[in-house]
């Protein structure tokens, strides 16, 4: 069995995605075994995408996960 962590980013969430994203994973068959809303500090979005650090739009993610900037 495998497991796969869902994130549903900020502009998902203010659109109001969350639920039409989840019955798009039940419909293909696949079993939802929680869900968990968490509020996005600076460390938890750093660890994250700790891999991606390096990259030139690592700044502006962080930022945008954090709701600091709007596109």
């Amino acid at each position: 069995m495998e497991f796969v962590l869902v994130v549903i980013k900020p502009d998902g969430m203010q659109r109001n995605l969350a639920g039409f994203a989840l019955t798009k994973f039940i419909d293909e068959g696949l079993m939802l075994f929680g869900a968990k809303l968490v509020g996005v500090t600076r460390d938890l979005a750093e660890a994250h995408y700790s891999q991606l650090k390096a990259q030139p739009f690592y700044p502006g993610l962080i930022s945008f996960l954090l709701g600091e900037r709007h596109g």
